[in-house]
C-alpha cells in the first residue's frame, strides 16, 4: 500500500483525496515536535501516523504494520525531560539523565514484554511487538482506532450515569485482566474514566 493513499489518522485507504472520507483527517496536516514526523518508518516496517496521546512516559500514534497490511497502536518510549530528538528522529539522552533512561528502558521492555505474553483477557489489548529503534523502545498492540471513553460514554448519556448491569459487563473483563496483572507482578496505572 503506498503511504500516500493512506489515511493517517484512521489508516483506511483514501485514494487521492486530500480530506479523509472516513475520519474528515487533513491529508497535509504535520505532526509537531518533538514527537515523530508523519510516514516515519520505525522497526523496519511501521508507518507511524498520527499520535493519538502523550504523557510523562511516551507518545501513543496510530501506525500501519507495512508486513501485515494492518493498522496498529504504537507506543514510543520517549520520557520528557530525559530525552530529546535529535538527527533522524533519533533519541538522545540528555546529559547527566544517562541512568533514569536506562532505568525507565528497562521497566518498559520489562512490562511491555510481560504484557505480550498474557493472552485471552477482553480488557487487555493484544501486544504484536516489542523493539528498540531511534535509540528508545516500542511497543505494538492492536489497533486501538478512535474508540470512545468511559467519560465520553457517559457524558453521552442523558442521566450521565449506567445502570449495574450495564457496569458489570463492562467491569468484569476489567477485574478479572487487572487480578491477572497483579499476579504477574504488574501494578496498573491510570485507570480512570478517560483511560
Amino acid at each position: 500500500m503506498e503511504k500516500e493513499k493512506l489515511c493517517l489518522r484512521c489508516m483506511r485507504k483514501i485514494g487521492n483525496n486530500t480530506s479523509c472520507p472516513y475520519c474528515r483527517n487533513d491529508k497535509n496536516d504535520i505532526q509537531k515536535e518533538p514527537y515523530l514526523p508523519l510516514k516515519t518508518i520505525v522497526g523496519g516496517r511501521y508507518l507511524v501516523g498520527k499520535l493519538v496521546s502523550t504523557n510523562g512516559e511516551g507518545s501513543t500514534y496510530n501506525a500501519f504494520d507495512m508486513e501485515s497490511k494492518t493498522p496498529v497502536t504504537l507506543r514510543e518510549l520517549y520520557p520528557k525531560g530525559i530525552v530529546s530528538r535529535g538527527e533522524g528522529h533519533y533519541c538522545l539522552v540528555n546529559v547527566g539523565k544517562a541512568s533514569e533512561f536506562i532505568e525507565a528502558k528497562d521497566s518498559f521492555l520489562k512490562l511491555w514484554r510481560k504484557l505480550s505474553t498474557l493472552k485471552g483477557y477482553k480488557a487487555l489489548t493484544p501486544v504484536y511487538d516489542v523493539f528498540e529503534d531511534l535509540g528508545t523502545v516500542y511497543s505494538v498492540s492492536e489497533f486501538l482506532g478512535e474508540g470512545q471513553t468511559l467519560r465520553e460514554y457517559l457524558l453521552g448519556k442523558a442521566q450521565g450515569y449506567i445502570s449495574w448491569e450495564e457496569a458489570r459487563v463492562l467491569f468484569m473483563p476489567v477485574l478479572s485482566a487487572i487480578g491477572e496483572l497483579h499476579k504477574e507482578g504488574i501494578i496498573h496505572g491510570g485507570i480512570s474514566p478517560t483511560t
